[in-house]
Parts: structure tokens; C-alpha cells; sequence
């Protein structure tokens, strides 16, 4: 009897032990994973706001590290936006562990840019008629590549940091340029106004004169010339006298 009753007494706690043993080996793993993203879509120049989207499954506490960032950690599920002031390359990294001591890590890179404009000047090197040459100051910051376009212009297009262009036509001509730094983009226009041609002009003012003074003709009359031996003097010739012709 007491057999039995150890046998009926001996089965639940070998039931007990195996349940606790295959509790203790099915450990809940740990999937770290998220994503960084600056808050406007598309704007990584400073300040830089970035939202933080975390994902992981399985854990219990969060290590993050914000390089570069405001604030530089959190213990917090899902943190604040992290503020970037200085342009640069910035690692974010997260670990999450729970109590089964399970642990997993990730780390994701972020650029934040300098900040970046589109600015110019334009201005006539000699004078605003046809052809006009316009001087280029290029004035932008944080540029990396130039992409200009000249409406009626020779050239038509400039890749370069600071062209000059011809406008051979008069009236108004848009000029505009684009500036990229590989990630984002930021375009300026302006417009300048070649004067029309210069064209030559005279005026003749005829000068009206009485009747009589078109009819008078003045003139010397001088008498034939004599020949002379060789020794002669030649005898001097009356002084010419003026007539007048009506």
C-alpha cells in the first residue's frame, strides 16, 4: 500500500520537475530594432530634430546611446526626439536585455548635414546692352555640386562654381541655379533685363539762304601770259580784279 501511495506520490512531482525544466530552457529571445529619422522628412541640416521608432521585441530594459545628440542617453522605451547642432556623422545605438539574460544590440548611422543655401549675385561687366556679358558671385553655402541655367544665354548651362554668360537678345532673361550636397538640394532664380539695341541717329537741319546769295558767283580774271626772251624781265602783270557775276 505504501508502494502505491509513493508510485501515485512520485508521478505529479516528476511532472512538476519536467514542466520547470522545459520553462527554464525556452528562454524569450531578444530582437533589437529600430529606425532614426529626421522629423521633417528630408531636412538633415542643422538643427536637426531626429524621431526614434523602436521596434524590438522581447525585452525588458533599453540602453541608448545618441552620439552627438541632445540627449546623449535614455533608458526610456521609446525616447524623445534627439536634437543634432553640429553637422557630422553620428552613430545611434541600442541595447535591450530582459531577465532571461538575453541581450541583442544594434547601432544605426546618421549624417546631418551643414547648412545648406542657394545664394548669387549677377552683375553686367561693361553695360546691360546687347552683348551683354553678366558676371556670376556665387554666394551659397554648404554646396557641393552647381547646376546652372541660363535662360537665352550663351551658354545655356554651367557646372561651374562661378561662370560668366552672354545675352545677346534684349528683354528680361531668368537665371537660375541649383546646389546639392549628394542628399538634399536648394535652387535660387533671378531674372535681369538686357536693354534693347542702340540705334544710330542723325538729323540734317538745311540752312536756308536768300535767292540772290545761291546766284553770286565770285572769280579772278588774270590777263594771258606774255612770252619772253631769255634776259627779259617779265613785265609785271596787272593785279586780278574781282568781278562779280549776277
Amino acid at each position: 500500500m505504501k508502494s502505491i501511495f509513493r508510485s501515485f506520490l512520485f508521478v505529479p512531482i516528476l511532472l512538476l520537475a519536467l514542466v520547470w525544466s522545459c520553462v527554464k530552457e525556452v528562454s524569450i529571445p531578444v530582437a533589437v530594432d529600430f529606425s532614426a529619422s529626421p522629423v521633417n522628412a528630408g531636412y538633415t541640416t542643422i538643427p536637426v530634430s531626429v524621431s526614434i521608432a523602436n521596434r524590438t521585441t522581447g525585452a525588458q530594459t533599453y540602453a541608448w546611446t545618441f552620439e552627438g545628440g541632445t540627449p546623449a542617453t535614455s533608458t526610456a522605451k521609446n525616447p524623445s526626439d534627439v536634437v543634432y547642432l553640429q553637422a557630422g556623422t553620428y552613430k545611434i545605438t541600442l541595447q535591450a536585455s530582459n531577465s532571461d539574460g538575453q541581450v541583442d544590440t544594434k547601432t544605426q548611422t546618421i549624417v546631418i548635414d551643414a547648412s545648406i543655401s542657394a545664394n548669387f549675385t549677377a552683375s553686367v561687366v561693361d553695360n546691360n546692352y546687347p552683348p551683354a556679358t553678366v558676371k556670376l558671385t556665387n554666394l551659397s553655402v554648404g554646396g557641393v555640386t552647381y547646376a546652372w541655367t541660363f535662360e537665352g544665354g550663351t551658354p545655356a548651362t554651367s557646372t561651374d562654381k562661378e561662370p560668366n554668360v552672354i545675352f545677346e537678345q534684349p528683354g528680361p532673361h531668368k537665371i537660375s541655379l541649383s546646389i546639392s550636397n549628394g542628399r538634399i538640394a536648394r535652387q535660387k532664380d533671378t531674372v535681369i533685363t538686357v536693354a534693347p539695341d542702340l540705334v544710330p541717329t542723325s538729323r540734317y537741319y538745311p540752312t536756308m539762304l536768300p535767292w540772290r546769295h545761291l546766284l553770286r558767283w565770285s572769280f579772278l580774271i588774270r590777263p594771258p601770259a606774255v612770252p619772253r626772251l631769255p634776259g627779259q624781265r617779265a613785265a609785271p602783270y596787272p593785279a586780278a580784279q574781282p568781278r562779280n557775276q549776277p
